[in-house]
């Protein structure tokens, strides 16, 4: 728990919710998010609400919860986790750029969001930014496997931290790395359960094209 410099403890948690797996409603950020607030709660004794009305908090916890959200098998977007974060009831949130800002919105009573969910699992194979997250995993491997390096995520952001870099640096480094390759190339290259933690259960097979 070096985020909030305190000494970690043991604690067991337990979450129930409703949300379908694989249905673009973000179940595993909910995961994500729900879990980190139960322990911030826990280990500072003090309501979500009160700490995050600095901003600073906000975008602290979206950080952690991004990085944390690869331990249950999905990528998710800093803005998804804000919105989980200072989600209210009956309540949207607003958010504003230069500088970073949210503002919730009251919801008319007579708004009505209806999801439905027809029963079957949708196949991602083909959905160009789960396969661009993948491509990404690969090619931060790739530049740590090159650079003699480790680092235990495999964002490209966090790559560029790990090799101390600077951005020109690294489109440079990327022009080292193959346009396209197999995944029985990528396997001879990295091994076998380095290419495993960056593959998602449905991109399995085929042609993948590097890009930075």
């Amino acid at each position: 728990m070096g985020w909030l410099k305190m000494d970690a403890i043991g604690f067991d948690l337990l979450m129930e919710g409703w949300i379908p797996s694989s249905v673009g409603l973000s179940s595993s950020s909910s995961i994500v998010c729900a879990a980190v607030l139960a322990t911030l709660a826990l280990y500072t004794g003090q309501s979500n609400e009160g700490m995050l009305r600095r901003v600073t908090v906000m975008e602290d916890l979206a950080d952690l919860c991004v990085r944390a959200e690869q331990y249950v098998g999905g990528v998710g977007e800093k803005l998804v986790h804000l919105t989980q974060i200072l989600a209210r009831d009956d309540m949207g949130v607003r958010f504003d750029c230069f500088p970073l800002s949210s503002h919730l919105v009251n919801l008319p009573p007579m708004a009505v969001f209806d999801v439905l969910h027809i029963g079957e699992e949708p196949h991602k194979t083909h959905c160009t930014k789960d396969l661009r997250i993948v491509e990404g995993r690969i090619a931060g491997k790739l530049l740590l496997k090159n650079a003699g390096k480790t680092c235990i995520y495999s964002r490209l952001r966090d790559v560029q931290e790990a090799l101390g870099k600077r951005l020109e640096e690294m489109i440079a480094l990327s022009e080292d790395l193959p346009e396209t390759a197999t995944l029985e190339e990528l396997e001879k290259s990295l091994g076998e359960d380095q290419l495993k933690e960056c593959l998602s259960k449905e991109i399995n097979h085929g042609t993948l094209l590097l890009t930075l």
